[in-house]
C-alpha cells in the first residue's frame, strides 16, 4: 500500500481502496487480500512478496497483527469470537493439512486442487483454484516449504510440495514455477498416503524425501527436484509398514512398529523403541486416541519428537530425544487413555480427553482446561492462557455442535450451524492468520465437501 497522509492505498493492481493507518489489521479494506508492513522504512507490500518495494529490505516473515492481539492476546481472542464467522467453501474433500503462507491458507483437493484461501475474503466467496496438479482422486501427502528458486541458487521462496504415488511435483506459490520428480524405476511405487497410514513428503533446498516400494522392499527416496534424479536407501524387506518421513534438526527419521531410523549422511542407523512399545505406523481402530483431519503424527518440537504409540496395550506418546550417540525414548502415558491429539501454537503435544484439555509439558501432561460438554473427537487449540474447543450435545433428534472459548475465567460460547442435510465429519484444527483464528472442517452433505471458517477483528 502507498501511504497519502493518514491513509494507505492498496498496493495490488485494480484496487482503488484505503484504509486508516490507525486500524490496519493486515489486509485491504476493499479487496481483503493480506499486505505486509515493512519494518524498516513503513511502506506497505503486498503479503507474499520477499523484498520491499520501497526501500530493498527482506520483509518479515509473519503478517502484521491485529491490534491487541499482541498486547492482550486472550481477551482479543474470546473478542474475534464474539464477531460474525466468514466461511469460504471448497468443492473438495481436503483430508490433507494446509500450509501457512503469506497470509494465505494453501490447501490440495483430493482430486489435485491447489486452492489458496483468503481468511479475510468477504462471506460465501470460493476458495481460489491456483492449479491443478492432477485428475481423479488419488491418495497423496502435501506440505509448504522454502525451496530454491533454481539450482545452485541462494534465493529461496515458498513451494507446495505433493508426493502421489507417481511423482512428486513443486510448485512456486510466487513465481508459479513447476517442477516434477518422476524418474521412478521399474516397478516402483512413492508411498504417499497421509490420510490412511502416516506416509509423508518433506523437501528442503533442492531435495524432497518420501518412501517408496519395489519388489518388496521399502527405500528412502532422497530426490533432487531439479536435476530430476534420486538417491535410494533401503530400509527393509518385508519388515512391515514403514512410515514418514520427517525432519528433526539434519536428520531425516522413518519409523516402524518397532524401530526409529535414522538417515545420518549416507548411512541408516537403526534404534529399537523400549519393550511394550509398538509405534503406530496407521491411525489405530482400536484406541481411543486419534489425531485431528490431516495432522501429521511426527510431533516436533524443541530438540525431541513425540511419536504416538500403544506401551504394553494402553495408548502413549513415545517422546525421542535427539542425543550425538542416537535417541533416548520415553513413554508418556495418555489420560483418560483416549482423546483427540494435536499441537498448540508453540508446537507442544495437546490432548482433549475426558472432558479436560491437556498440554504435554517436557514428560507429562498438564491439565490446562476443563468442561464436562467437550468432545474429544475434535481438535483444541491453545494460545497464551486463553482454550478454544469444540463441544457437542444431542438435542432431540440432531446432534449440535459449537466452540467454546476460555481465558481466565471468562467464557465465550460460539454456536456452531450446519445446514440440515450437513454434517460435521471433523475439524483439521486452528490457524492464527493475519490477526484472525481459522478453522478447517470437513462437512458430508450429498457429498464430501470442506469449509474454512474464520473470524477476525
Amino acid at each position: 500500500m502507498t501511504q497519502t497522509a493518514n491513509v494507505v492505498h492498496c498496493v495490488y493492481p485494480h484496487c482503488d481502496g484505503a484504509l486508516s493507518l490507525h486500524s490496519s489489521a493486515g489486509y485491504c479494506s476493499t479487496c481483503r487480500r493480506p499486505v505486509r508492513l515493512c519494518t524498516s522504512c513503513s511502506a506497505w507490500n503486498r503479503a507474499q512478496a520477499a523484498f520491499c518495494q520501497t526501500c530493498g529490505s527482506a520483509l518479515p516473515k509473519e503478517l502484521t497483527p491485529a491490534p491487541g492481539l499482541a498486547e492482550r492476546p486472550a481477551e482479543a481472542l474470546l473478542s474475534l469470537l464474539g464477531s460474525p464467522p466468514v466461511r469460504t467453501r471448497v468443492e473438495e474433500a481436503i483430508q490433507t493439512m494446509p500450509g501457512l503462507n503469506g497470509g494465505y491458507l494453501w490447501a490440495m483437493g483430493e482430486h489435485g486442487s491447489l486452492f489458496r484461501i483468503n481468511p479475510h475474503e468477504r462471506d460465501g466467496r470460493p476458495a481460489e483454484v491456483c492449479t491443478r496438479l492432477w485428475a481423479g482422486a488419488a491418495a497423496h501427502a502435501f506440505v509448504i516449504r522454502e525451496l530454491e528458486r533454481t539450482s545452485g541458487a541462494t534465493l529461496t521462496e515458498p513451494f507446495a510440495v505433493v508426493a502421489t504415488r507417481e511423482r512428486i511435483s513443486a510448485w512456486g506459490l510466487i513465481s508459479q514455477a513447476a517442477r516434477s520428480f518422476s524418474a521412478l524405476e521399474q516397478g516402483e511405487e512413492i508411498l504417499a498416503d497421509a490420510r490412511d497410514h502416516y506416509q509423508l513428503i518433506e523437501a528442503a533446498g533442492a531435495v524432497a524425501w518420501c518412501l517408496s516400494q519395489r519388489e518388496g522392499s521399502t527405500w528412502l527416496v532422497v530426490a533432487n527436484l531439479s536435476r530430476n534424479e534420486a538417491k535410494r536407501h533401503a530400509i527393509g524387506l518385508d519388515a512391515g509398514p514403514v512410515c514418514g518421513p520427517a525432519i528433526m534438526g539434519d536428520r531425516i527419521v522413518t519409523w516402524s512398529s518397532r524401530e526409529v531410523l535414522t538417515l545420518a549422511g549416507e548411512v541408516v542407523e537403526r534404534q529399537s523403541v523400549p519393550p511394550g512399545v509398538e509405534l503406530w505406523t496407521a491411525p489405530s481402530d482400536n484406541s481411543g486416541l486419534r489425531l485431528p483431519l490431516g495432522r501429521p503424527p511426527c510431533i516436533a518440537v524443541a530438540g525431541s519428537m513425540y511419536l504416538p504409540c500403544d506401551h504394553y496395550g494402553a495408548p502413549a506418546l513415545l517422546r525421542a530425544q535427539a542425543l550425538s550417540s542416537g535417541w533416548s525414548f520415553s513413554a508418556i502415558p495418555i489420560p483418560n487413555a483416549g482423546g483427540t491429539l494435536s499441537q498448540d501454537r508453540d508446537g507442544s503435544p495437546l490432548l482433549a480427553s475426558g472432558a479436560r484439555l491437556y498440554r504435554c509439558v517436557g514428560g507429562s501432561f498438564r491439565e490446562v482446561a476443563a468442561d464436562d460438554q467437550m468432545s474429544s473427537r475434535y481438535a483444541a487449540f491453545h494460545f497464551e492462557e486463553s482454550s478454544i474447543y469444540f463441544c457437542e450435545g444431542d438435542y432431540g433428534v440432531r446432534s449440535h455442535s459449537w466452540l467454546q472459548a476460555r481465558a481466565g475465567t471468562t467464557e465465550q460460547r460460539v454456536n456452531w450451524s450446519l445446514a440440515p442435510n450437513q454434517v460435521l465429519k471433523e475439524c483439521g484444527g486452528f490457524w492464527m492468520v493475519a490477526g484472525g483464528l481459522t478453522t478447517q472442517l470437513l462437512v458430508e452433505d450429498r457429498r464430501m465437501v470442506t469449509e474454512f471458517v474464520s473470524w477476525h477483528a
